[in-house]
């Protein structure tokens, strides 16, 4: 019965470890894609705008005239949404 419930538990840990792992990779963006990001211009600008936007209390309104590249405006309103909080329909 002792080894049977040991069994038990080690089966179990091992299926909320796997599930666990899984969910990380999928959430969180490599560290690669952080970095590159963070070297971004349009996308740090974005973050920055979104977060003072928030913190001022306004609405959600993207203002990315001065970013000419569809790439730069792209990275530039998933700063915004990401300063924002996320909540920024797309």
């Amino acid at each position: 019965m002792k080894s049977l419930c040991f069994a038990v538990l080690i089966a179990f840990s091992i299926v909320v470890a796997a599930i666990s792992s899984g969910q990380s990779s999928a959430v969180q963006p490599s560290a690669a894609a952080n970095a590159q990001r963070v070297a971004d211009g349009a996308y740090r600008d974005g973050l920055f705008v979104g977060k003072l936007h928030r913190r001022l209390g306004r609405q959600e309104h993207i203002i990315w005239g001065r970013w000419n590249s569809a790439q730069d405006r792209q990275s530039f309103t998933e700063g915004y949404s990401a300063g924002y909080g996320g909540t920024l329909a797309r």
